[in-house]
């Protein structure tokens, strides 16, 4: 049995990422009027979640779910994503 390299497993989360991007159909862009009054997102905010690539979500979710394998911590997939969001929604809104 071959052994998977980190770098490899990687690069099959982002192909599939990439995959299911591509697959899904144009979504319209909610204006920022209509994005403030809209119900609170996967984040938890009332943000433009949708406006962040899959690709850099499922990265994050990766390694997020690296590190709490690696420490036995409590949780699933599901978790995993929503916090990737959650940290990329945070450090977005500290850059600007």
């Amino acid at each position: 049995m071959k052994k998977v390299t980190k770098s490899e497993k990687i690069e099959k989360v982002v192909k599939k990422a990439k995959a299911a991007e591509t697959a899904k159909a144009p979504v319209k862009k909610a204006t920022k009027k209509k994005a403030a009054s809209a119900a609170k997102t996967a984040c938890g905010k009332s943000c433009d979640c949708e406006e962040i690539p899959h690709h850099e979500i499922a990265i994050r979710a990766y390694y997020i779910s690296e590190r709490r394998i690696f420490f036995g911590g409590d949780g699933n997939a599901e978790g995993d994503w929503h916090s990737a969001i959650q940290q990329i929604v945070e450090e977005r809104t500290r850059q600007e």
